[in-house]
Formats: C-alpha cells, structure tokens, sequence
C-alpha cells in the first residue's frame, strides 16, 4: 500500500467515526479528530478534487453522505 493510499484510509476511517458520532458528514473545516488527524482539511482536500476520485473512492465517500457540488 503506497503512502497515499495509507493517508486516504486514515482520513476515510476518520470520516466515518465522526459520520457514526454526528450522523452526518458536514465537517467543519476546522475540524481535528481526536487522533490528531485533520479531518475538516482532508475532506475540503476530497471535495476539491470531486469527480477527479477514483469512482471506488467516490463512492465510499458519497455513501457516508459526503456531498459533491
């Protein structure tokens, strides 16, 4: 597993403990995980990039309730 790889792991692993937690996925941008991780920059980072996902990321990420505009 590339690094990259590793890093979308630990932002999507922390998307869902905060989607579990709040029942959505509107992270403040601001947002830091207890872990430390900066949740609210790396999904800016993922909506930035929108469409430009690969399709399985996407999709993970819309099945969390990650909204795409």
């Amino acid at each position: 597993m590339s690094k990259s790889d590793s890093e979308w792991n630990e932002g999507y692993a922390n998307l869902k403990k905060y989607v579990s937690a709040n029942r959505d996925a509107n992270v403040p941008a601001a947002y830091v995980s207890s872990n430390s991780f900066k949740l609210g920059i790396w999904l800016l980072t993922q909506k930035r990039i929108g469409t430009r996902l690969p399709p399985k990321r996407l999709r993970l990420l819309q099945d969390q309730g990650v909204v795409f505009n």
